[in-house]
């Protein structure tokens, strides 16, 4: 279980940067960009270009048999991604390199592996943007040691 803001903040970054280090992937934490303001960068054609936006959660402690690997007295943390795109096929290759950044990665010493916890199979359209943009939300979780 995470109970301060500096261990906090380094699983924030921590993934941050591996979501970064994909090729072509832009990157929004907690809604915001590096420079501070809400923002997608466009495709020629206008439409939104890849990204992803990291939301953290800030955990919770998990003992024995409800652990994910059910062994140790453990806290566990989870967070969402949503991969963005301005039509349905760049949200899903947004999903496959959020998919390919972190998925099975120990992002932290002495954490377990960060898993996906549901599969959201459907594209969703928010029509509410402009332009629009189509997204994939995707939960994680990782064991705390």
């Amino acid at each position: 279980m995470i109970t301060d803001y500096d261990t906090w903040t380094a699983w924030r970054d921590a993934i941050a940067n591996q979501l970064r280090a994909q090729p072509n992937l832009d990157v929004l934490v907690d809604g915001v960009d590096v420079a501070g303001e809400p923002t997608y960068r466009l495709d020629p054609d206008g439409r939104a270009h890849i990204s992803a936006v990291l939301w953290m959660g800030v955990g919770v402690p998990v003992a024995g048999d409800d652990a994910m690997c059910g062994t140790r007295d453990l806290g566990s943390l989870s967070w969402q991604v949503t991969a963005v795109g301005g039509d349905a096929d760049r949200a899903a290759r947004a999903a496959l390199k959020v998919r390919a950044a972190i998925t099975g990665k120990h992002l932290v010493d002495g954490a377990g592996p960060a898993l996906e916890q549901f599969d959201q199979a459907t594209v969703r359209e928010d029509k509410t943007a402009k332009p629009s943009r189509f997204v994939f939300a995707m939960a994680y979780a990782a064991e705390l040691a």
